[in-house]
């Protein structure tokens, strides 16, 4: 099986770890604006290494202490591993005086990781606070 070099790098870079507990981790890899979709974006590294299928979202997104209506959902498979994306739209951040990541001092939300298959809650982690 070959292995994906991109992915290989992205965990390397993962530096602060959000989320650990019986076999799950939630690594920060960065956060950056693509310009081509205008979008903010914080990607995470998602380990699995549980008993269970897993499907994490996030919940109660602030930017800036105001409420944002940022989106992330991914699936991730006993002994699998994922890079997952939490994208806000900057057009939806410009009433809040956002324009561009210069603008963004805190982005702050929870996980919230249920069970893939019974969707039962698994674990609702700490406050995540993100200064980019």
């Amino acid at each position: 099986m070959m292995e994906n070099p991109r992915l290989m790098k992205n965990e390397r870079e993962a530096k602060e770890v959000f989320f650990d507990k019986d076999g799950i981790t939630i690594s920060l890899i960065g956060v950056k604006e693509e310009e081509d979709s205008d979008e903010i974006v914080v990607k995470f590294l998602i380990v699995n290494n549980s008993t269970n299928e897993i499907r994490v979202r996030v919940g109660d997104e602030s930017v800036n202490d105001f409420m944002a209506d940022g989106s992330m959902s991914c699936e991730v498979i006993k002994g699998k591993k994922a890079v997952a994306k939490l994208c806000f739209e900057i057009s939806e951040l410009m009433d809040i005086g956002v324009s561009s990541i210069d603008d963004i001092e805190t982005i702050e939300f929870y996980f919230k990781i249920f069970n893939r298959n019974t969707y039962d809650d698994l674990y609702k982690s700490d406050v995540v606070r993100i200064r980019p």
